[in-house]
């Protein structure tokens, strides 16, 4: 009988100057998985200060990485109408709303949505890529900021 290697994960928290500076209040944090053979990268310049945060998974096949559609985790200052995007938009056939928690009112710590929707990858080939997204409440309005995870 094989043993089951150890799941690795990846730890992110904002702002990133938190980690180093007394004074710095940690808002969020963040794991995401590490499968076998990956990596996650950042995306952009690194925002100290800030609670926005791009990474992607790159996965190993020998040195090259696929072209076909990135893995993503997106973090952001949550402003606008970005659940309501969601619920309202027009998926096509076979995609959508897959749960969501409601969570909307203001005593809720979070929202969760999970949907999928029809996208086109590098090859131009049709493809379902499911989302998650969740929204957690900061102490005011100007705290709150969202997650989005998005794979194929």
């Amino acid at each position: 009988q094989g043993q089951a290697s150890e799941m690795r994960y990846f730890t992110d928290v904002r702002p990133r100057k938190s980690k180093t500076v007394e004074e710095v209040k940690a808002l969020y944090h963040f794991n995401v998985p590490f499968p076998e053979g990956t990596e996650w990268e950042q995306v952009g310049t690194e925002d100290e200060d800030g609670l926005r945060s791009r990474f992607k998974l790159r996965r190993f096949q020998g040195k090259r990485p696929l072209k076909t559609y990135s893995v993503e985790v997106i973090t952001a200052p949550a402003q606008g109408d970005v659940l309501k995007q969601v619920r309202e938009a027009e998926y096509g056939e076979g995609a959508g709303i897959i749960k969501d928690s409601g969570g909307d009112r203001a005593t809720a710590s979070s929202v969760e949505i999970e949907w999928t929707f029809l996208d086109e990858d590098a090859f131009k080939k049709t493809i379902k890529v499911r989302s998650f997204l969740r929204w957690l409440r900061g102490s005011t309005p100007a705290e709150d900021v969202f997650m989005l995870f998005q794979a194929p």
